[in-house]
């Protein structure tokens, strides 16, 4: 033991125990459990989870919509699609009013589908089918609207340079009815695929994008436009992120005045004021520590978790899709450290009902997801967790939603305007083989 001042390594154990607790707690409770409903926790896990979020400031039912966003428009920017078919539409009744013109291609909607208008026009069909009466189609169009939508080659898709433009939190709570107020339902919050420095742009902006879509969760809640489950234990206590934030910097301080019994500034460990003195400077470097360690795990997972046909050419430039059309992929080599998320993406998106991700059985089951799988058997036998109810379709778990399903997608699950995006991305790579 150290004998005299700060106990680096000391703090760098906690630190690195209690990142980990929160990510495994957000995998859980927030991701398996409120986003997926592939879980239900027993009580003290459910109570563990809640005050994981808590004391690091998170909602997590904020969270879990957010990430409901991102498995519904999974690496797609719909809002551009959707903006270009109400144009598209409204020139064909308008044609008189405008010389504009329609290109034949628009390359500019998607990274990877050069879309033709008919099948611009078919995917913002579908798109209103979800979104129906949530926003107030335009009923004129400038010259340079028309300019900016007919513009076949400019890419739209990236999110903006700003990332708090990404947020349409004042348009909603303005009761703005424009197509903006949806940029948090039709846009995948954090894919590489739409930010103009691909990976490495989500790995830095991670957190931003993150929280400019919570922005807009929390204020769909607050208009009522979303019934996101908030109990009165939230309102009175789980919700207050000041409170938490205090209770896990106090809590810390005192863990590390309970950890450093010979610890002092100047070696005095007999000396009350010195003891609490470094425990305040350990305490507070270990929670914010564990605060950055857990905001790095959100960003390998988001950053790395949609990488594409190749690793190589996502990190060097920009990821291209797989010959299916999508970008999810099993980055296997940080499954560990991200409890399974990153490894098994591609999986996970597949059937997202499911608690290890992976089809894999016996020893290679546990090799692909060896947390899932763990956490599955505790589930099995009723351990911590029970089975969740899959949005009251268990039987769903095992099957993949695609175009020729004949059922309605889970709310965690593409929506059939991505799907047909993705077909347009297979389209295209077929053309230019």
């Amino acid at each position: 033991m150290e004998k005299s001042g700060i106990g680096k390594g000391r703090m760098a154990k906690v630190m690195a125990a209690e990142a980990l607790t929160m990510v495994g707690f957000t995998t859980l409770y927030d991701h398996r459990e409120l986003t997926h409903h592939s879980l239900k926790a027993k009580k003290v896990m459910n109570l563990a989870g809640r005050m994981s979020a808590m004391m690091l400031g998170r909602i997590p039912r904020h969270w879990a919509r957010t990430h409901i966003s991102h498995h519904a428009a999974r690496d797609a920017n719909l809002l551009n699609i959707l903006e270009t078919a109400d144009c598209l539409d409204w020139l064909n009744n308008n044609s008189a009013k405008t010389k504009a013109k329609v290109p034949h291609i628009f390359k500019g909607l998607d990274p990877d589908a050069e879309l033709s208008p008919d099948d611009v026009l078919a995917i913002g069909s579908s798109i209103r089918e979800v979104v129906k009466d949530r926003y107030d189609r335009p009923t004129e169009y400038s010259e340079d609207d028309l300019a900016r939508l007919l513009d076949g080659q400019t890419p739209r898709y990236y999110y903006p340079k700003n990332i708090k433009d990404q947020s349409a939190e004042k348009s909603i709570k303005s009761g703005d009815r424009s197509i903006n107020r949806l940029r948090s339902v039709l846009i995948d919050p954090h894919s590489p695929a739409l930010h103009r420095y691909g990976v490495l742009g989500v790995l830095w902006q991670n957190v931003p994008l993150f929280k400019a879509n919570q922005r807009d969760v929390k204020a769909f809640e607050q208009i009522g436009e979303y019934d996101l489950g908030q109990d009165e234990t939230d309102k009175k206590f789980f919700d207050n992120s000041k409170l938490g934030l205090s209770l896990f910097f106090l809590g810390n301080i005192g863990l590390m005045f309970m950890l450093n019994k010979n610890q002092s500034i100047n070696g005095r460990s007999d000396k009350l004021l010195n003891r609490l003195a470094v425990a305040a400077i350990e305490g507070s470097a270990v929670s914010i520590g564990v605060a950055q360690g857990y905001k790095m795990g959100g960003n390998i997972t988001n950053g790395l978790g949609h990488l594409g046909a190749s690793l190589y050419q996502a990190l060097v430039s920009k990821p291209k899709c797989k010959p299916d059309g999508t970008y999810p992929y099993n980055a296997k080599l940080f499954n560990l450290v991200t409890f399974d998320e990153v490894g098994g993406q591609y999986d996970h998106h597949a059937k997202p009902g499911k608690i290890a991700y992976t089809d894999a059985s016996g020893i290679r089951k546990l090799i692909n997801a060896p947390f899932g799988t763990i956490v599955e058997k505790l589930t099995d036998r009723s351990i911590l967790y029970d089975h969740g109810d899959q949005y009251g379709h268990p039987e769903l778990v095992e099957d993949v939603f695609t175009l020729d399903s004949n059922r309605q997608p889970r709310p965690d699950e593409p929506m059939r305007a991505v799907l047909m995006l993705e077909a347009a991305r297979r389209r295209t790579m077929q053309r230019a083989a």
